[in-house]
């Protein structure tokens, strides 16, 4: 009888090693960071603005690094893709043709000025800015692309 409850207590001492050994995996923290190279991204892609003629407004992207703070200004330049782009160029003016995101810092505004002296009537137009890489940092191939869609009101 002593042997039987000698056992049972055993088995369970065993077990209960067993089972909290098997669960250390549960209370590990995992590191879901970024790993890869630095990248440059445009957040938000896209954005959509009704505009009237004789108006003119801002459309606002923020070019955001992709990994760790660097200790020195990071300058990427910024394009036009024509192949994008069916506004007019009288219908937008980029401010800069770069944008800088300071030292030990992970991100720089950039902005779009937009008109709507030269849209028709229900006119649709896009204006599509793109992040050229630079000191290593390339931007982020599906998050590169800034577009604009501008809506007439007229």
């Amino acid at each position: 009888m002593i042997f039987k409850k000698l056992g049972s207590h055993l088995l369970i001492a065993a077990l209960l090693v067993v089972s909290v050994s098997s669960c250390d995996d549960l209370f590990k923290k995992h590191d879901n960071s970024y790993q890869g190279p630095d990248k440059v991204e445009f957040t938000p892609l896209s954005t959509v603005l009704q505009i009237g003629a004789g108006q003119s407004t801002t459309a606002s992207t923020t070019a955001q690094l992709i990994g760790e703070q660097r200790d020195s200004d990071l300058t990427f330049d910024v394009i036009v893709v024509d192949s994008l782009t069916t506004a007019d160029q009288d219908d937008y003016s980029l401010p800069a043709n770069s944008v800088t995101i300071e030292a030990n810092s992970s991100a720089a505004p950039f902005d779009v000025l937009v008109n709507g002296d030269n849209l028709n009537a229900g006119e649709v137009v896009d204006i599509a800015v793109q992040l050229q890489g630079t000191d290593g940092v390339e931007p982020a191939e599906n998050l590169k692309t800034f577009t604009v869609t501008l809506q007439s009101t007229n």
